[in-house]
């Protein structure tokens, strides 16, 4: 339900929410930026999963420190989608953050960013959820520490993002 419906729902929304938005200088260079940090950050989860000498194993880690076909797509899957959101999130950030008053339709973006979160905050739960079983490994430990670390992020983005606009939208009705 994760991978083939709630990342595909907000990758969609969060590309519909980009293309609501005005292009700001250096966008392409700080979203790619940020491609290249999402895809530094899952591929190290990936890394740390094979390094764990006792991880909980699955249907992607039959044993230690080995991967089956299964398992290396869906390792190369998450660096791709971690590359690919870090870069849409802050791109659609960046933009917003930077758009003039009065040059944005906001209802409609403001939207689609609303179901890019609820598709995210979903995911984020049921990687969280599927993670419980291996909560005492190390592995387990990073994911969750990755998934905090991410939506804490994403959080503190969108709510700059807001009060940013709040305070452009204040003056410029002065």
């Amino acid at each position: 339900m994760g991978d083939g419906l709630l990342l595909p729902v907000s990758c969609g929304a969060l590309v519909l929410a980009r293309a609501g938005l005005p292009p700001v200088e250096r966008d392409r260079l700080i979203s790619g930026a940020a491609a290249a940090l999402g895809a530094l950050a899952g591929g190290a989860t990936q890394v740390l999963w094979l390094l764990d000498d006792s991880p909980r194993l699955n249907w992607t880690l039959p044993q230690p420190h080995r991967f089956n076909a299964a398992g290396a797509y869906h390792a190369v899957y998450l660096v791709v989608m971690s590359a690919t959101f870090a870069a849409l999130w802050t791109s659609v950030i960046v933009r917003a953050v930077g758009a003039a008053p009065g040059s944005v339709d906001w209802l409609s973006t403001g939207s689609a960013v609303g179901v890019a979160l609820a598709a995210d905050g979903g995911f984020a739960a049921l990687v969280l959820l599927d993670n419980r079983v291996s909560a005492d490994t190390h592995a387990g430990q990073v994911t969750t520490a990755a998934v905090s670390v991410a939506a804490i992020g994403l959080l503190a983005g969108v709510t700059f993002t807001c009060l940013r606009q709040r305070r452009k939208l204040i003056t410029f009705l002065r």
